[in-house]
């Protein structure tokens, strides 16, 4: 009787109804990464999806960043995260920059000391993936790098 009790409050108080979306959304942006040339390696935390990209290329074992996906029960977040391999890195330091300009991901909160840009993820899934493509992301990152 007190499982299903249970059972009962945590369907009905903790679900977040996208959290489906920011998994969904966590796998396209892995995979758009990929295709950018980093590697990644995931990981599972309560109350938060952490995939770690690296790449392989320039160092071995270089650290870039992380993508961060938070949920609470009706919200969920997505954190960029540089790491020590991004500080010579342009191309990930210009990523926070770059889903600044994506409808449908609005800036919660900037840090410049932890190196951290959150977004919370306010838009239609479809809508935001429709917007971030590879070829999207080299355009704009070319332009910002010539300050065009």
């Amino acid at each position: 009787m007190m499982i299903t009790k249970f059972k009962i409050y945590e369907n009905r108080f903790l679900a977040n109804p996208r959290l489906q979306d920011l998994k969904d959304l966590l796998s396209y942006l892995t995979k758009i990464f990929n295709e950018l040339g980093y590697d990644q390696v995931s990981y599972w935390d309560r109350g938060k999806y952490e995939i770690q990209f690296s790449d392989w290329n320039k160092e071995k074992d270089q650290h870039c960043f992380n993508l961060e996906g938070e949920y609470s029960v009706s919200k969920i977040f997505l954190a960029v995260i540089m790491r020590i391999g991004s500080f010579n890195d342009n191309f990930v330091k210009f990523i926070p920059e770059y889903f600044k300009t994506i409808e449908g991901l609005e800036l919660y909160s900037e840090s410049p000391d932890w190196y951290n840009t959150t977004f919370e993820v306010v838009g239609n899934l479809n809508d935001i993936t429709d917007q971030i493509t590879t070829e999207d992301i080299k355009i704009k990152f070319s332009a910002n790098k010539y300050n065009l």
